[in-house]
């Protein structure tokens, strides 16, 4: 065995009862002391729709599985006990693992990996749901569209052990922690679900001509108005267009663009900053991401449309009206000109009812943004504490 698989350790950071427990050893995954990599494999008759899994319906960022509606008409599946620990092998980067509590089969596109004799389960499974972890499974991943973990080189990485008593320790530690996040991520769904079953309430249905509920002040106010969003907005033209390869980490100007996150980089370049008007809506013309923006910024590459609302309807209310009912994607097209195909309801700007649903909705945005800065603050403290918790290692 190789000296660095030898090498002794110690954390940072460790319960008082095994401070001098003696150093942690530095072990292969592959070996059998550590881990199994199952390859049992299971029939089509004997897959359950409740206990199936795939890289398709496992969840990102390590957050679960999902349920599926049908099983697959054919394939290689492989059998997976409870406490089994499974890593989608397909696009190692959006992270997909899962710790099993029940018994089932997994996709040829699953490593079922089954702790050894030397760790438990949970133990195990902290440290190959790692960002380090999946780290090294990018580097060594083979492919550029549909990037594959390397299973041979999977097995070489080095997994940190201790006695199984502290092992205990830390995963009963860490899970607390993470039955905090999930608490919170329960608060955020809340919260999400509460602002869309009001929304549907705020904005007419389909085929009405009045929402259904409304604010004391306004019930007698009458009907809104309908007009057709092309004849709704004025465009914006950036100055440029920046290239991703452009981008900065940190910068005095946010870049955006069609892409999930909000912000994609930063730049200094001025001549590339939209300052006016403001705010706008940004609409992602291939994935039909919506984002409302009140500060100067710069357009990322393209794909984006950049408008704000004309003076009979304010910016902030027409994108909580897109909001309500938003575009679905269908494959990489272009949707701008379905969405200028839209209605768009709306009551009189000069009775306030506009101001009132957007102040409304808004400050329901701001409750959810900050439940998500705190979910996002705790899974940095338990990055953190991982880090403290295990050994620093040379990978």
């Amino acid at each position: 065995m190789s000296k660095a698989a030898n090498q002794s350790c110690i954390p940072r950071l460790r319960f008082p009862e095994f401070r001098d427990a003696g150093e942690w050893m530095v072990k292969k995954l592959g070996e059998p002391c550590i881990s199994i990599f199952v390859d049992q494999k299971i029939s089509m008759a004997e897959l359950d729709k409740n206990t199936y899994i795939s890289t398709e319906n496992m969840l990102p960022k390590y957050g679960g599985v999902t349920a599926i509606t049908k099983l697959p008409k054919s394939g290689s599946f492989t059998r997976y006990k409870r406490a089994d620990i499974l890593v989608s092998n397909i696009r190692p980067y959006l992270k997909k693992v899962w710790m099993a509590n029940r018994d089932g089969g997994a996709s040829s596109d699953i490593i079922v990996i089954r702790a050894g004799t030397k760790v438990t389960s949970s133990f195990l499974a902290v440290q190959i749901a790692s960002d380090d972890f999946i780290s090294r499974m990018m580097r060594d991943a083979q492919g550029v569209k549909m990037p594959r973990g390397n299973l041979s080189s999977i097995k070489q990485y080095l997994i940190r052990v201790t006695t199984k008593e502290e092992q205990e320790k830390i995963a009963d530690f860490l899970s607390s922690v993470d039955e905090l996040i999930q608490a919170q991520e329960q608060k955020l769904h809340y919260l999400r679900d509460y602002k869309k079953g009001l929304v549907q309430q705020l904005f007419p249905q389909e085929g009405e001509a009045l929402p259904r509920l409304r604010f004391p002040e306004f019930r007698d106010a009458g009907k809104w108005n309908q007009v057709a969003f092309s004849d709704l907005i004025d465009p914006v033209t950036p100055p440029k267009k920046l290239r991703s390869s452009t981008y900065l980490p940190d910068g005095r100007f946010p870049v955006i663009d069609q892409s999930q996150n909000y912000i994609c980089g930063w730049t200094n370049d001025d001549e590339s900053v939209i300052t006016a008007p403001l705010p706008a809506i940004v609409f992602g013309d291939h994935t039909c991401v919506l984002k409302f923006v009140d500060q100067p910024f710069a357009q990322g590459a393209d794909g984006i449309k950049v408008f704000t609302a004309k003076r009979c309807v304010s910016t902030p209310y027409l994108y909580h009206q897109l909001s309500h009912k938003p575009l679905v994607m269908e494959q990489y097209k272009r949707h701008f000109s379905m969405l200028k195909n839209k209605f768009i309801y709306f009551p009189n700007r000069k009775s306030g009812e506009q101001q009132k649903i957007s102040d409304c909705l808004s400050s329901l945005d701001e409750l959810i943004s900050a439940q998500e800065q705190k979910i996002h603050a705790l899974r940095d403290y338990k990055k953190g504490l991982v880090q403290q918790l295990f050994p620093v290692q040379e990978v």
